[in-house]
This record gives structure tokens, sequence and C-alpha cells, in this order.
């Protein structure tokens, strides 16, 4: 008799979130981060710790250590802050 064949099938899912920011009624506006060295929409400390998830303290240690930039006064970046939560942020304005 002929020799029993074993088949093997692999499947690979693979996800993608993104995080969509709706910023109409918001306090955030567009500005120039130096360190990114580009245009980023900026947010205040309390509505980024809101969205990220993360006590307001916490992210105040994140922006002293230079992990998180301040764009503009007290606003935070918003490129650095998606960076640092490895997030996919899109600010849409509706």
């Amino acid at each position: 008799m002929g020799e029993i064949k074993k088949r093997r099938t692999e499947i690979t899912v693979e996800t993608r979130t993104v995080t969509i920011i709706r910023t109409r009624n918001a306090d955030t506006h567009t500005v120039f981060c130096v360190t990114c060295d580009t245009e980023v929409t900026a947010l205040p400390l309390q509505y980024a710790a809101l969205i990220f998830r993360v006590n307001e303290s916490e992210l105040g240690l994140f922006v002293g250590s230079g992990d998180i930039h301040t764009a503009e006064n007290t606003n935070l970046c918003g490129n650095s802050l998606a960076n640092f939560f490895k997030q996919e942020v899109k600010f849409i304005e509706d």
C-alpha cells in the first residue's frame, strides 16, 4: 500500500489598528514641531492623557525624558505621541 502524506496549512492573519481623533470640538491646532521638523497636530496634556489612556503625571514624565515632544507652550506633538505609543493615528476635523 501507499504512504499517507500529511499536509500542513499555515494561515497568517495581519491586523492593523488606527486611532481616529476628531479635533473639531477639541482644543487642538496645527503647529510646527521643531524636533519633528514638520507641521503636527498639537494636543493639550489633559486631552492626550485621555486619548492614550495614561495619567497626566505619567505623560509628563515621558515629555521630560524627551520621548514626547512639546510642540507649542504646554501642548504635545501628535506625531511623537503616536510614535511613542506605537499607534497609527489620524487626526480629522469634521
